[in-house]
């Protein structure tokens, strides 16, 4: 059927237009074809897209489409600080692309990433880190505490105050204390009764352990922040 050109617009006064299929292309409108409000469906991608203005928005997903595709691995650290702008079909046709960072770097001046999570693009063509999102992948939770440094073959006497100084941890946060239960470093059991822990209010690094009772080859276990 011969198309027919419009120059105007029609006001349908509430009636419903049936039947009526969407126009559909194979790639993305661009330049003089892509308008703000203009609406088509991608056969290629399965998908039905509107025109903001500025972005290409994803208004649904056909069969065949999925809302996060996988675009590959991303080497934050080797990426010079640089945000990924090639995506699953090597455009930069990015909505929805996924990254799986495979090392720590910080991207876009301010997104810091760690290996292990995903890094998800919000619109085609992102390139701010607003414009992209962050899924963190599982973290060693030492909850409330996220790191611990183990000091092993300590020694206390009785009722006299040791200081314990952490070599990688920035600040300490917690202490506990071990006695060897078979004195030779197979078993351990925290001690909890006659323990004093005090932080030492002018270094963050350094902590006071009064023991009530004299142990030999004990365990510290200093919880806080790595450096």
């Amino acid at each position: 059927m011969a198309e027919t050109d419009g120059f105007l617009d029609h006001n349908m006064h509430g009636k419903a237009i049936r039947e009526v299929k969407l126009d559909t292309v194979a790639s993305d409108p661009s330049g003089g074809g892509l308008y703000k409000g203009r609406i088509w469906f991608n056969t290629t991608s399965n998908e039905l897209k509107v025109y903001d203005g500025t972005t290409k928005q994803v208004l649904a997903y056909g069969a065949g489409a999925s809302a996060l595709k996988f675009a590959g691995e991303f080497d934050a650290a080797g990426a010079a600080g640089d945000l990924p702008t090639i995506g699953s079909d090597g455009s930069g046709v990015i909505a929805g692309d996924a990254w799986l960072v495979t090392s720590d770097g910080t991207v876009g001046g301010s997104l810091e990433l760690h290996e292990g999570d995903q890094l998800i693009a919000l619109i085609d063509d992102a390139d701010a880190a607003a414009e992209f999102f962050v899924v963190h992948g599982e973290e060693v939770d030492l909850s409330p505490y996220s790191r611990e440094e183990v000091l092993s073959s300590q020694s206390f006497t009785a009722d006299v105050e040791k200081t314990v100084t952490a070599s990688n941890l920035s600040a300490i946060r917690d202490a506990e204390v071990y006695r060897d239960v078979n004195e030779d470093g197979s078993r351990f059991e925290k001690i909890t009764d006659g323990v004093q822990v005090q932080l030492d209010g002018s270094d963050s690094t350094k902590v006071y352990i009064t023991c009530g009772i004299a142990l030999t080859g004990a365990k510290i276990v200093l919880q806080g922040t790595s450096n």
